[in-house]
């Protein structure tokens, strides 16, 4: 079975809803249809892919900004994440494309859990009460 594995930063919320970067050890398990994060503590998540729609990789990535790709599941969710180089970005994004076709073609492709493990961290989710005011004033 091949495994594709490195570092990355998998995005999630922290307890007041501000976007975070929580570094992870990725493992995709090509075979498996299987994704294993593993972070800084040691605690390892298996996620299944059979639920995965796409990955896509970011237009908008650069050096500045990070070299990034979400992962689209069938219920809506969005995992999004961030690698060091444009090379690696794009490695990770053919991998999982290639995974989530397979799974596909093979008819293992279901409908993704309606939450994800509550151990792996999750998308932010947008928050209609917060609201951000923007100056204009010259100074």
């Amino acid at each position: 079975m091949e495994v594709l594995e490195g570092v990355i930063k998998w995005q999630s919320t922290d307890n007041e809803g501000h976007y975070v970067w929580q570094r992870m050890r990725m493992r995709l398990h090509t075979g498996a249809g299987l994704c294993s994060l593993t972070d800084d503590s040691g605690q390892t998540t298996q996620l299944s892919l059979a639920g995965a729609q796409f990955a896509k990789e970011w237009s908008f990535s650069s050096v500045m900004g990070g070299f990034g790709f979400d992962i689209v599941w069938s219920n809506g969710n969005i995992s999004s994440v961030l690698t060091d180089d444009q090379r690696s970005c794009s490695a990770w994004v053919n991998a999982f494309s290639n995974i989530i076709n397979l799974l596909k073609t093979q008819g293992r492709h279901a409908e993704a859990p309606s939450i994800l493990p509550t151990s792996l961290p999750q998308p932010p989710r947008p928050n209609p009460r917060r609201s951000i005011a923007i100056s204009s004033a010259l100074p």
